[in-house]
């Protein structure tokens, strides 16, 4: 064999060389990792069946299983999660939170107990501690759609509509057909006097789902606040048409007839959405503003 191709020789033993602890290197982490996902201990089995309990409806046996766990590992931040999860599926808001506290002191960097202490937060109105808990959930997960559509929706109660504005803007470059977050960010565009855009978002929403109902309804209010009170009565007919017990459209429906001079139909409209709704103080009150303004009119005629 000539010593050109003695060389290629050693080029070729060479690569298969490298081919092959490359190789072995690959296998060696692999067989590395295989143990801790492979090998299930009686804990995670545990967690693995409270998790299926949940999954089912049976809420009271997947908290007795959490429980154990958590008595058993008291330092397992999961296990502390799981529970907290399951909690509040219960109602049991109070011991849920103190679950998903223990559950970050255990990991500091435990997006999922954050953003569940929002939601709570978020529950019992409490806007500034549940924003707190948003905005932390997203410098760990900056693409966390609900996270970042919750913080819009502390950041309009706390009266910050333009930050909110902006943040379901992000939602929606994330996720263009997200109806939740165009309902949400035409709301807030209305509530800030942005009616034009309010009213392009509201018809964006309805052309991705037709049947929308509050999305026909917060686009007749739109036409309301325009004194459009025609196209206002047609969208609200049609969100009840599509869902009869849509309060609100019932109360903008008596608005826009109001607008329009219809009394007797404003009236009627009031009635039907109190009717739905029998706590609603505003709705009574803008009844009887009516009735007062009917009796002035045509004392005598309100005998339904």
């Amino acid at each position: 064999m000539n010593s050109k191709n003695l060389a290629l020789l050693g080029t070729i033993i060479a690569v298969f060389a490298i081919s092959c602890e490359s190789q072995a290197g690959n296998m060696f982490f692999k067989q590395a990792s295989a143990p801790g996902s492979g090998a299930v201990t009686a804990d995670d089995q545990l967690l693995l069946n409270g998790k299926k309990l949940r999954g089912q409806g049976a809420y009271a046996q997947a908290v007795q299983t959490f429980e154990q766990i958590v008595k058993d590992r008291p330092k397992s931040y999961e296990a502390h999660l799981e529970l907290s999860k399951t909690l509040a599926l219960c109602g049991q808001d109070e011991r849920a939170m103190l679950e998903s506290f223990e559950s970050l002191k255990l990991e500091l960097k435990n997006p999922q107990a954050r953003n569940l202490l929002g939601e709570l937060f978020l529950k019992k109105q409490s806007w500034n501690e549940a924003a707190g808990q948003f905005k932390q959930v997203l410098e760990l997960e900056p693409r966390n759609i609900s996270a970042r559509g919750n913080l819009a929706i502390c950041l309009q109660q706390l009266g910050y509509t333009e930050y909110a504005v902006q943040q379901l803007k992000a939602v929606l470059k994330l996720s263009p057909d997200n109806q939740k977050a165009l309902y949400d960010l035409a709301v807030a565009q209305q509530m800030s006097e942005q009616t034009e855009p309010a009213i392009g978002t509201y018809l964006e929403l309805i052309k991705i789902n037709p049947k929308n109902s509050l999305a026909y309804a917060g686009l007749g209010k739109c036409y309301v606040q325009k004194k459009d009170y025609k196209t206002a009565i047609a969208a609200e007919k049609e969100a009840i048409k599509l869902d009869s017990n849509n309060q609100f459209a019932f109360l903008v429906l008596g608005e826009a007839y109001d607008g329009s001079g219809s009394k007797a139909d404003s009236i009627d409209a009031y009635r039907k959405g109190i009717a739905l709704n029998p706590k609603d103080s505003a709705a009574k009150e803008a009844l009887s503003n009516l009735l007062h303004q009917k009796v002035a009119v045509n004392p005598g005629s309100l005998t339904r």
